[in-house]
C-alpha cells in the first residue's frame, strides 16, 4: 500500500496519468498539428539525420538506414496515390498539368496527411475495435461541440482522421463516405479505431469501459451510410443534431468556401473533374438550385442502392460533391427516419 492506497488502484492512476501524458505528446502538440512531424516527414528527418551522422563518421547502421529509406519511399508513393484520389474527390479539383505542379501539391499534402499510418491501420484492421456510438450529423449542427463533450467528460475515444485539421482530428474518420480511395468495405472500417489490446489494457487498468465513437457529420445525409453502419455495428447508438435550415445552409456554404481556399493553397487549378455536374456553384442561391435539380435528385436516389465495397467517383464524399446537397441535408425527418427504420427508435 502507498499512503493507504491499494497498489492496484495506485497503478491504475499511474497508468491513466501516463496515458494522458503520452496522448498529449503524440496528438496534441503544436508541432504535430502544424505538420512538422507527420509520419512521412518524420521518417524523412530520420533519413537526413542518419545521412549526416554517416558523413561525419558518427554512429551509423546500414540496416536502419536501408529500412528508413524503404519506409520513406513507401510513404511517398502512398502519399502520392492518396493525393491523386482526394484532390478530385474531396477538393473537387483536377491535379495540375505540370510535373512540378503535381510535385508541389503532393509535397503540401504531406504536411496534412498520414500515409504511413493509413497503411499500418489497414494492415492491422483485424486487430481493432468498432465504434459503440455514432454522431452522424447534420453538418454544421453542433457535432464538433458534442464530440468534444463526449471526449472531455466521458473519456470516449474518437477515430483516426487522415488529415491535420483542428476541428476534424479525432472526430471524423471519413471512412464510410469514401475518403480512403473510395473504399467503404465494412471489414476495413476497423482501421480507424483503437487496437483491441489497447481497449483491453485501458479497461483492465482503469476499471472503466472504453467507449469508441465516430463523429462524421456527413453520415446523416449520405444515403448509403446508414445501411453500412447497420451491417457493421447493428447495436450501435446513433446521435443526430439539427438546426434551423437557413443557418445550416449559410454555415455550410461558409465552411466549404474556406475549403476552396484551402485547395488554392495547395496549388490546385480551378478546373473541376469531369464527374461533377455544374460544380462548384458560384453562390448560395446557385447551390440551392443545384441541389434541387433533376440530375442531383437522381444521384441521391441512385446512392440509396450503394453498398460498396467501393463507391463510384460521383458519390464521394456525397453525391456530386459537398455543395450539391444543401436541400437534401435539411430534409431532417427523411434522413433521420432512415436510421429509425434501420435501428429502431431506442438506438
Amino acid at each position: 500500500r502507498i499512503n493507504g492506497t491499494h497498489p492496484a488502484h495506485a497503478f491504475r492512476h499511474i497508468f491513466v496519468s501516463f496515458s494522458q501524458l503520452l496522448s498529449f505528446v503524440l496528438m496534441d502538440t503544436y508541432w504535430l498539428k502544424k505538420g512538422l512531424f507527420t509520419d512521412v516527414r518524420l521518417v524523412g528527418w530520420l533519413v537526413l539525420v542518419q545521412s549526416v551522422m554517416g558523413a561525419l563518421g558518427g554512429p551509423f547502421s546500414k540496416l536502419l538506414y536501408a529500412v528508413s529509406i524503404g519506409v520513406f519511399v513507401v510513404g511517398i508513393v502512398t502519399g502520392v496515390l492518396f493525393a491523386r484520389f482526394i484532390v478530385p474527390h474531396v477538393f473537387n479539383r483536377k491535379l495540375p498539368m505540370s510535373l512540378s505542379g503535381v510535385a508541389y501539391t503532393c509535397y503540401k499534402l504531406l504536411f496534412i496527411t498520414y500515409p504511413l499510418e493509413m497503411l499500418w491501420r489497414f494492415s492491422t484492421a483485424w486487430a481493432r475495435c468498432l465504434p459503440d456510438i455514432y454522431v452522424v450529423g447534420e453538418v454544421r449542427c453542433g457535432t464538433t461541440s458534442l464530440s468534444a463533450l463526449l471526449v472531455e467528460n466521458l473519456h470516449v475515444r474518437g477515430p483516426f482522421t487522415p488529415y491535420v485539421h483542428p476541428t476534424l482530428q479525432g472526430k471524423e474518420s471519413f471512412y464510410l463516405v469514401g475518403h480512403y480511395w473510395g473504399c467503404v468495405h465494412p471489414y476495413f472500417y476497423r482501421m480507424c479505431f483503437p487496437l483491441l489490446i489497447e481497449r483491453w489494457a485501458y479497461e483492465a487498468f482503469t476499471g472503466k469501459r472504453m467507449y469508441v465513437y465516430d463523429g462524421c457529420a456527413q453520415y446523416l445525409n449520405s444515403p448509403w451510410v446508414c445501411g453500412l453502419i447497420k451491417t457493421v455495428t447493428p447495436d450501435a447508438g446513433i446521435i443526430t443534431g439539427i438546426r434551423d435550415p437557413k443557418g445550416q445552409h449559410a454555415s455550410w456554404w461558409k465552411f466549404e468556401a474556406a475549403a476552396q481556399k484551402w485547395g488554392d493553397s495547395l496549388g490546385l487549378p480551378p478546373s473541376v473533374p469531369d464527374f461533377r455536374i455544374n460544380y462548384p456553384p458560384r453562390n448560395l442561391e446557385e447551390a440551392l438550385k443545384l441541389s434541387e435539380s433533376k440530375e442531383i435528385k437522381s444521384l441521391f436516389t441512385r446512392a440509396l442502392a450503394l453498398k460498396g465495397p467501393f463507391l463510384p467517383s460521383w458519390a464521394v464524399p456525397t453525391p456530386n460533391g459537398q455543395l450539391s446537397g444543401l436541400t437534401h441535408m435539411t430534409r431532417y425527418s427523411r434522413n433521420i427516419q432512415r436510421y429509425i427504420d434501420a435501428f429502431g427508435p431506442k438506438r
